[in-house]
């Protein structure tokens, strides 16, 4: 037990200490939530009420300080760009507009894989016509034919974790949880999870394959 609390600690300081270089705010994000996720799959009720509730808190002091600090350099970004998404809620609009505008026939099988840009760079928009968001992708680009087979990636391996469990134990599918959701939500804040190509997609995948397919290796090497 105390081992394990040990690798633990290592293994949490050392993707403290790799977000930190990743310099993006998204990447905090991702592993907080990842750790709201943990505390809530742990029973640990206490700390994940605490930590549902600190960003609420703080959110009001947070806007403050931002808007009276608008020129402040904070992870190579300018407080006021905090304000704005750096330019995602713009974008944000503008693809929920866009979708709206489009015939009945592209809303359900979509644009087109990428043609999404195309759609957005018709809009004013400062930052980007790339949406960096995997659910905007998915509806512009595939329409609610990819919404709907996004959200089943999405869904399924919260409802394959205790089957994993069966098979690699629990410590080891909770990271394999825990993975999917620091991927999911750096998919819809920064980096599109399920584009291609997508770091995050293949490294999920393969590493699903490995936990899957582990007993029926061990089996093998037994034979």
């Amino acid at each position: 037990q105390h081992h394990r609390k040990k690798k633990n600690l290592l293994i949490f300081i050392f993707l403290v200490l790799f977000t930190v270089q990743l310099h993006s705010f998204s990447a905090y994000i991702s592993l907080y939530i990842a750790f709201i996720f943990l505390f809530f799959y742990k029973k640990n009720y206490i700390k994940f009420l605490a930590a549902l509730l600190l960003p609420v808190s703080m959110f009001t002091f947070a806007v403050k300080y931002l808007e009276s600090n608008l020129d402040a350099l904070i992870l190579g970004k300018t407080a006021g760009s905090y304000l704005i998404g750096s330019g995602r809620f713009d974008v944000y609009i503008a693809s929920f507009d866009a979708f709206s505008k489009l015939d009945l026939w592209y809303q359900i099988q979509g644009v087109g894989f990428m043609s999404e840009r195309n759609i957005l760079s018709e809009y004013s928009l400062a930052w980007s016509s790339d949406p960096h968001n995997s659910f905007i992708v998915s509806l512009l680009g595939l329409g609610v034919i990819g919404v709907i087979i996004y959200m089943t990636y999405i869904i399924t391996p919260f409802l394959y974790r205790k089957k994993l469990a069966k098979i690699v134990g629990k410590e080891l599918s909770l990271k394999w949880i825990l993975l999917h959701v620091v991927f999911l939500v750096y998919g819809v804040t920064s980096s599109s999870y399920l584009a291609v190509p997508s770091m995050q997609l293949i490294l999920f995948t393969v590493f699903s394959y490995i936990l899957f397919h582990r007993r029926s290796i061990e089996i093998d090497y037994e034979k």
